[in-house]
């Protein structure tokens, strides 16, 4: 085998080494509450999906350097169904920012101008459609 030949193989093997230990990195310091498809209050992923009931409701936060989990809601809601929203239940924590509760847009997809419907823990509502609530934070 010619030496450039070597040489060739030598930088593909060395880049792919590299894609992987940076696609490694990026997944260990990710934050585990946070969605593949998140970024800093950037929601990038798909709209709730739609169709008819049962619908669910989806917790969300997309804040980088939070600690703790999203609540989950497994339950099937019929049409018209009262949603108590669930509070904090994961401990989410982003010091020195304080949990204040839900909304129904996240801050970063419109501009960082809010938005959206907030929701305080245990606020009811009427489902009529899957929704996605995102964590929201005060100073």
């Amino acid at each position: 085998m010619r030496k450039q030949s070597k040489l060739r193989i030598l930088r593909a093997a060395l880049a792919g080494a590299f894609s992987l230990l940076f696609m490694a990195l990026a997944a260990a310091c990710s934050n585990s509450a946070m969605p593949p498809y998140g970024g800093m209050n950037n929601y990038s992923g798909p709209p709730p999906p739609g169709g008819g009931p049962p619908f669910t409701v989806t917790y969300i936060n997309t804040t980088v350097n939070t600690t703790g989990g999203v609540p989950v809601d497994a339950t099937p809601y019929a049409s018209g169904a009262t949603v108590t929203v669930k509070g904090n239940t994961g401990n989410l924590s982003w010091p020195p920012f304080a949990f204040t509760g839900w909304n129904t847009m996240d801050y970063g997809s419109d501009g960082g101008g809010g938005g959206g419907t907030f929701y305080s823990p245990g606020a009811t509502f009427t489902i009529t459609a899957n929704i996605y609530l995102f964590g929201t934070w005060n100073p």
